[in-house]
């Protein structure tokens, strides 16, 4: 369970750091991004994570982890 929380923080915090090279490099204004699956699924490829390979049984694995996150956010 610590292990898919902690996949999950690293893949948000790398799509959040991703939204932030427009702003960095002052290109636009900052945006606050919420993240959708589609961002998180991008970053988990980028980080070389493979979703379906971390998990505990099928309720618990890191696609229905970060789904269920993201409906909290």
């Amino acid at each position: 369970m610590t292990l898919i929380s902690y996949l999950y923080r690293l893949g948000e915090l790398y799509a959040l750091i991703g939204n932030l090279f427009s702003f960095a490099r002052n290109e636009e204004a900052f945006q606050e991004k919420r993240l959708k699956w589609e961002d998180l699924r991008n970053a988990y490829g980028i980080l070389n994570i493979e979703i379906d390979d971390v998990a505990i049984n099928d309720l618990m694995n890191l696609r229905a982890f970060a789904m269920r996150a993201l409906k909290r956010a």
